[in-house]
């Protein structure tokens, strides 16, 4: 049935988000500047609340909520839609999205150039828009509903109506599992490791469910107003007559003490209730004789009296409780001896753990798990066996935190437990223990019929699992519950014995997340150089998955045995494993690889262009200049941008040319790279447009630009730089000082000296400081050497 709804689910916001797009992002794409389509937005809004709504009313009473419902999911429709925008981009990036199938074609639609329309600052205000609709919703419906709506002096009752959004709130949590609801409504798909898209889902779903929320908190709220007045009536006439009883203290006490002696047992009772809650030191003799009263209302009475006044000489009375013929007795006087603490009370503890009435039992138990001391581990082992389940899975929970080596034997025979709550908690105690003498146990464990029991005991083999547990670990890697394989692989991983790398190859295809990632980390742990060639074999597996993992891991070994598999592989037909062998030749180091790597450069796929100019920037090779020149005119930005980083690296001057274009280019991130490539370079020809690029709107730009014109020490650029250091970013201004000190020109001092003064950011004052001594000893030499001559 959740499957269903999730599939409705993402249709019906598959066709809000077209919906919207083809209304919002048509009319953000007409729009070239970021500032203006902000402002547009912000004037739309405006208009909407303050032009339209107003007056809607006096054409049609209901308008105004239509317009507002209207708002509400235009609203949703482009916040859903910036979310997919995303997960397509990390599956594309991922190359998760396979050629020719819907996903391909979904591509279109959210595509590259709709990231300059869907920004997080716009995305944020449509979020605080949709809360302004909500209330607004809801107040047109007040108005149209007065009966049922009625929110008069509601500020006199704001926390009644804040009790119970945070009751309805805590409902919905208790009764939905959001990891299942998420599995259900967004299946995982290829090797992304985030929930990002699922937890957005989910915050999208939750949109709808605070109207459901406020409209149950002002129901409730409108049901129970009349009664809580009542109460808080009642209510304050008892403070009053508790306010006269204070005031009272000296007169009352005494005669409190006095009824808790009168022939009735409700003025016993009273009497010593009223004691306890008025925590009277004067009054706790008689509290304790009241704990031997005959009738058990009023022993029970003094019991929570001295749980009240925490008084540790009652200690001994509270033992004798233990005893008492009513089992509603004996179980609060566990519960009040955990409360006092009191380290003389735990033989008796021990001796109350045999009672008749597993209620009492239970009640000991949590008792002496509440006290945590090392001196009741005996009686919990003792109690392992008990005939009460609920008494067992205490003793299994306590041994888990008080529990040390000399508790496994029992607990392996204990792990055979007809309750499956017991088997979980004492199969993860032997796991924390770590003993592997416990590893035959668990193994059998592994065969429970309940799914939590196998999985738990797959987790403890990481810890206390010996070599004697790989098979039947390799056998759970198939096993229906993914925990189970999950762990199982984790647990392989952790033993290290090397004849599981195969089945756990095997993983890699799984469709969980969690059970293709453990198996992942659990291979990196058995990896050695005999197994590269059972890698090298999984380039040319069915699945995509493992493929890449396999491209990912022989780069990561860095054996070269696995560069000419590896170009072969670069014929494959999925894009996010041409990518990961071209990131993989990059850490090979191979000058072989160089001229796969340049044709890479024409891959249709701008993921495995990029890749492949970062590649050749690493190797180091010439060759490959020619190429990556060509590549500045790529048409994606970022392998125009690595293109231009590589070849500032390669070091080859023929490159400035086509640099001191790409300087010029209409995206940062390939000026900012430029700049530092034209730096890296030497050629002062590029001075100029590294002058003109002081002035860019863009920071990172001018930053790397005032950093390369200090590499080029070129003198012309000093005025320039001068001026730059009074740039409004302190980064820019600090390269600029740098640069003015490489120079060395002192025609700089008065603008250094004067500057020096004004400077209010600590770092870049110190670097002006050492610059205007570099230029000052620069102008002593030149003096010196004049006077000499």
């Amino acid at each position: 049935m959740l499957k269903r709804i999730g599939k409705l689910f993402v249709f019906l916001s598959d066709k809000l988000a077209y919906f919207s797009d083809k209304s919002f992002g048509a009319v953000g794409l007409q729009i070239p500047s970021a500032t203006v389509r902000h402002i547009t937005m912000y004037s739309f809004y405006i208009l909407f609340f303050l032009g339209i709504l107003p007056y809607a009313g006096k054409l049609w009473p209901y308008l105004p909520l239509v317009l507002l419902w209207f708002l509400f999911i235009w609203n949703l429709g482009i916040i859903i839609y910036f979310f997919r925008l995303r997960g397509e981009r990390n599956e594309t990036y991922e190359g998760i999205v396979t050629v020719g199938t819907r996903e391909e074609n979904n591509l279109k639609f959210y595509s590259k150039e709709r990231e300059k329309v869907y920004q997080p600052l716009i995305i944020i205000v449509i979020n605080l828009v949709q809360v302004l609709v909500m209330a607004g919703i809801l107040r047109e419906i007040s108005l149209l509903y007065p009966k049922s709506f009625e929110f008069t002096n509601l500020s006199e009752d704001i926390p009644l109506l804040a009790y119970w959004g945070i009751y309805t709130i805590e409902q919905i949590i208790r009764t939905v599992d959001v990891v299942d609801l998420f599995d259900s409504l967004v299946p995982v798909q290829g090797y992304i490791e985030s929930y990002t898209y699922g937890v957005n889902t989910i915050i999208v779903l939750f949109r709808l469910v605070v109207f459901a929320i406020l409209w149950k908190a002002c129901h409730l709220y409108i049901q129970t107003r009349q009664l809580i007045r009542k109460t808080v009536l009642t209510f304050g006439k008892v403070i009053d007559g508790v306010e006269q009883a204070v005031y009272m203290n000296k007169m009352i006490i005494p005669e409190l003490i006095e009824a808790t002696k009168h022939a009735l047992p409700r003025i016993r009772h009273g009497a010593v209730c009223a004691l306890g809650k008025l925590r009277e030191a004067s009054a706790i003799p008689a509290i304790i004789k009241a704990l031997h009263d005959s009738r058990k209302e009023v022993r029970l009475a003094a019991l929570l009296a001295i749980e009240d006044l925490k008084e540790n000489s009652a200690v001994p009375n509270v033992i004798r409780s233990l005893k008492d013929s009513d089992k509603s007795i004996r179980r609060t006087a566990a519960r009040v001896l955990s409360k006092l603490d009191d380290p003389s009370s735990l033989p008796f503890f021990t001796s109350a753990l045999k009672d008749t009435d597993k209620e009492v039992r239970y009640a000991v138990a949590e008792a002496l798990e509440i006290i945590g001391h090392k001196e009741a581990v005996p009686a919990f082992v003792n109690i392992l066996q008990d005939s009460s389940a609920d008494v067992r899975r205490v003793a299994a929970r306590a041994l888990a935190e008080l529990g040390d080596l000399e508790t496994v034997a029992a607990l392996i025979d204990a792990i055979d437990d007809e309750d499956e709550e017991v088997r979980k908690v004492i199969t993860k105690t032997l796991g924390k223990l770590g003993d592997k003498k416990a590893s035959p146990a668990l193994v059998k464990a592994l065969q429970d019929e309940r799914k939590d029991v196998r999985a738990a005991a797959a987790e403890a083999l990481s810890s206390a699992g010996d070599t004697d547990a790989v098979s039947e670990l390799i056998k759970k890697l198939k096993d229906p519950y993914v925990d189970v394989r999950g762990y199982s692989a984790r647990a392989l991983g952790r033993i290290g014995d090397s004849s599981a790398i195969q089945p756990l190859i095997e993983t890699l295809k799984d469709d969980s997340n969690f059970v293709s990632s453990q198996g992942s980390d659990a291979i990196s742990k058995l990896i050695n150089e005999d197994a590269i060639p059972a890698i090298i074999k999984t380039l040319k597996d069915k699945n995509k998955r493992v493929r890449r993992w396999a491209a990912r891991t022989l780069g990561n070994l860095k054996d070269r045995r696995a560069v000419e598999p590896l170009i072969e592989a670069l014929k494959d037909q999925n894009e996010g494993v041409r990518r990961q062998i071209v990131i993989a030749l990059g850490k090979l180091e191979d000058k072989k690889a160089v001229p796969a790597l340049i044709d890479a450069l024409d891959d249709k796929k701008y993921n495995v262009r990029k890749e492949a100019a970062i590649a050749l920037g690493e190797l180091g090779d010439t060759g490959a200049v020619k190429k990556l020149i060509e590549s500045l005119k790529d048409e994606d930005e970022y392998v125009r941008g690595h293109a231009a980083h590589s070849l500032g690296k390669l070091g080859d001057s023929s490159a400035v040319p086509g640099l001191m274009n790409t300087i010029k280019d209409e995206d940062e991130y390939v000026r900012t790279y430029s700049a530092g490539a034209l730096g890296r370079l030497g050629d002062t020809t590029a001075v100029p447009e590294l002058i003109n690029a002081l002035r860019d709107e863009c920071d990172d730009v001018r930053i790397i630009a005032a950093w390369s014109l200090g590499k080029l020490r070129d003198i012309s650029a000093v005025n320039s730089l001068l001026d730059s250091l009074e740039d409004n970013n302190e980064k820019v201004r600090l390269n600029s000082a740098e640069a003015i000190g490489k120079l060395g020109d002192t025609s700089a001092l008065p603008k250094v000296k004067d500057r020096m003064s004004k400077e209010e950011t600590k770092e870049v004052q110190r670097m002006l400081f050492v610059v205007y001594e570099i230029l000052c000893e620069v102008e002593e030499a030149q003096t010196t050497n004049a006077q000499n001559t």
